[in-house]
């Protein structure tokens, strides 16, 4: 029996979003601006969950909690970011 390739895209988006990146190698492709700012919000008790790819660079995704924050490439920190989590 052949899975039809929505299905596979589908299973595979699916276990992505399940599957917990390692945190050293998310941190290592944050950029400096990024770490230094990332490590501001770590005090806070944020914590690292994963980095969405933009045009303008990678933007780290941060929770704590309910709440969602998110540092750009440049290191500038959005504690009330216009997203959804999925």
């Amino acid at each position: 029996m052949t899975i039809p390739n929505s299905t596979k895209y589908q299973d595979a988006q699916r276990e992505r979003r399940q599957s917990s990146p390692d945190k050293q190698a998310l941190w290592a492709r944050l950029s400096i601006s990024q770490r230094l700012s990332a490590t501001n919000l770590s005090h806070f008790g944020y914590e690292l969950m994963f980095i969405r790819h933009t045009d303008d660079g990678g933007l780290a995704i941060f929770l704590c909690g309910q709440s969602i924050a998110t540092i750009n490439v440049d290191g500038d920190i959005d504690s009330a970011p216009d997203i959804q989590i999925r």
